[in-house]
């Protein structure tokens, strides 16, 4: 159901933008991907995958390159989150940085190519977090590999603290966040994201 809702809209048009994945409609045949395999220090995340949803990461090359050009993380880590929500869409657009991208195309045959880009800088300053880049790289391979979209749905506890329901959540998850992840990844993230 998900896949023909895709093939729908790229039929219709032939670009598809969300904030970290881009759907593409190519007229060629030919293997539109810029690269091959995956970056060896990326490679114990999709073990991790490979052993969390039993689902195997076959043909979706991943590497590290950067997908910010002229965007410092740090600079805008530090003016964007003294920047009360909601956002408008200057400031958001101001305030975006990708840590991640899924790429898809589309062959005229119906022939999928994806591939994962984990940008430098993101990978610079997370490398050393592991629960962040196995977040971040399952939420891609959510798109890539799962053809999912983005699930913004929360839960609010007792205390008031919102909790995204999904690793599909369209924004990086917070430490805070990432705290919770842990804790919930067996009860609740890993069976929403592969649709238990």
């Amino acid at each position: 159901m998900k896949l023909l809702i895709i093939v729908l809209m790229i039929s219709s048009c032939s670009v598809q933008k969300g904030f970290d994945y881009i759907i593409e409609q190519i007229y060629t045949e030919e293997d539109p991907r810029p690269f091959t395999g995956v970056t060896p220090e990326l490679q114990e995340y999709v073990d991790r995958w490979e052993e969390d949803t039993g689902i195997p990461v076959v043909d979706i090359p991943i590497a590290i390159q950067d997908i910010n050009p002229g965007k410092d993380i740090t600079t805008i880590f530090q003016k964007c989150l003294k920047i009360p929500k909601p956002w408008d869409e200057y400031i958001k657009e101001s305030c975006s940085y990708t840590g991640g991208l899924c790429r898809m195309k589309m062959t005229p045959l119906f022939n999928w190519y994806a591939w994962i880009q984990v940008d430098t800088q993101w990978w610079e300053k997370n490398k050393h977090n592991s629960t962040a880049v196995e977040q971040m790289l399952y939420h891609e391979l959510g798109h890539c590999l799962l053809r999912l979209d983005h699930n913004n749905n929360v839960t609010v506890d007792a205390y008031g603290n919102e909790w995204p329901d999904s690793v599909m959540h369209s924004y990086l998850f917070s430490e805070k966040e990432l705290m919770y992840y842990e804790l919930q990844k067996e009860i609740i993230y890993i069976p929403e994201l592969i649709g238990e």
